[in-house]
């Protein structure tokens, strides 16, 4: 694990996640938990943010672009079949980060323009230093696409 990954996230160990990915800056948490590994998705100028949505770092906002993705607000973080789960993280009202739950129960993110990894649960990126994500403020989830 690079050093300045546990510098952010010191509760990471060598046993509760694993890198699934190389560094890249093409794309962001927000669109790894879109499930588009093409662009950067970002309410600031110069990234991609669909039309019609307030550009704001507000978690609200950004629960906004997942209900307009047709996500629906939940009441947990559980595995539940035939949907798909993320969870928003927060700090102070603003919007931090989001994980995407995988079949196998744990989570995957992408962690800004470092690497990917699938995390056992979301604790794992908390905690109460200044450069964290936060806490998971919010549950959404969608159904599944039928093949």
């Amino acid at each position: 694990m690079p050093n300045d990954l546990r510098a952010w996230f010191p509760k990471l160990d060598a046993q509760n996640h694993r890198i699934t990915s190389d560094e890249t800056p093409r794309y962001n948490c927000v669109a790894w938990a879109a499930n588009d590994s093409s662009r950067w998705w970002d309410h600031a100028p110069g990234y991609y943010w669909p039309d019609g949505l307030p550009r704001d770092e507000s978690v609200d906002a950004y629960v906004g672009l997942f209900r307009r993705l047709g996500f629906e607000l939940c009441d947990n973080p559980e595995h539940e079949p035939g949907f798909e789960k993320i969870a928003v993280y927060g700090k102070a009202g603003k919007f931090s980060h989001v994980a995407r739950l995988l079949e196998s129960g744990n989570w995957t993110s992408k962690l800004g323009t470092l690497e990917d990894i699938e995390h056992d649960d979301l604790d794992s990126l908390t905690e109460d230093v200044d450069n964290s994500y936060g806490q998971p403020l919010v549950f959404l989830r969608r159904a599944k696409a039928q093949p």
